[in-house]
């Protein structure tokens, strides 16, 4: 799934953004490095899930302009961020008896000709994402048969085998047990780390974001209130100020790294 692929890198430009009188994001300004694995924080209704649609595509700023890869993203067309930009949504509903394997497959859609069928390298992109998310074990069986955590995986899977450079995950392992959260986020990381994708992830847990991310991006009444390394950002004034709890935040030397301990 590496195939050699620079990551890719986003500028927000004063955008606003609203749902009919909903004002969601006025005005906001924003550099999200390539490379890098971003982690999005903020309460219920700050607007994290919107960024991440803006970001992938699925919606369009009221005012201003996304850059992405230099370019306003509004010049790509539907397919060609299919093809740049992978997403794994919060809520992943299929009615439809599909397999684990054919919706693996549909990751591989954007890449596949309109009257051709899937390559032998499209076959190994899929079987090696379903290992990867460890869902193989179950290729054939129904995704409507499924856990919630078993689907989140497959959705997972899908993306990976997607094949994009940029990886944007939205909630991702809220549906997890503690093993394949882990799991997954290791296998990000790893990911950014050998510069095959950046990674853009809005997640609940904090520590689990300090743990991994590179960065993080704290959203709170339509806004920016802190954005940047891990180290510099998680402090206990900015916990206190976005989620309006005390918080001791303290230095894990046997994960080395930034924790955060609520009080």
């Amino acid at each position: 799934m590496d195939e050699g692929r620079h990551s890719m890198g986003y500028s927000l430009r004063n955008i606003s953004f609203s749902y009919g009188d909903q004002k969601i994001f006025s005005n906001l300004s924003l550099s999200l490095e390539s490379g890098q694995f971003h982690g999005v924080l903020g309460p219920n209704g700050s607007g994290k899930t919107t960024l991440l649609d803006l970001l992938a595509g699925h919606l369009h700023p009221r005012e201003g302009c996304i850059l992405f890869e230099n370019q306003n993203i509004d010049e790509f067309s539907r397919r060609d961020m299919a093809r740049k930009t992978a997403l794994v949504p919060q809520d992943f509903r299929v009615d439809f008896p599909f397999t684990v394997f054919q919706v693996v497959m549909m990751g591989r859609y954007p890449h596949v000709g309109r009257f051709s069928g899937p390559s032998r390298a499209d076959l190994d992109l899929v079987e090696r994402a379903m290992i990867a998310a460890g869902v193989k074990v179950f290729a054939h069986r129904h995704v409507t048969e499924l856990s919630g955590g078993e689907r989140q995986r497959v959705v997972f899977a899908r993306a990976l085998a997607q094949n994009a450079g940029v990886l944007i995950l939205d909630e991702a392992t809220s549906s997890l047990d503690v093993k394949h959260s882990l799991s997954l986020m290791r296998l990000v990381a790893e990911k950014v780390r050998n510069s095959i994708v950046t990674a853009i992830a809005v997640m609940q847990d904090i520590n689990l974001a300090a743990r991994y991310c590179h960065t993080l991006l704290f959203l709170n009444n339509g806004g920016i209130a802190a954005h940047g390394p891990v180290a510099e950002v998680l402090t206990e004034d900015v916990i206190r100020e976005v989620f309006e709890v005390d918080a001791k935040v303290y230095f894990d030397k046997e994960i080395n790294c930034r924790q955060v301990m609520f009080l």
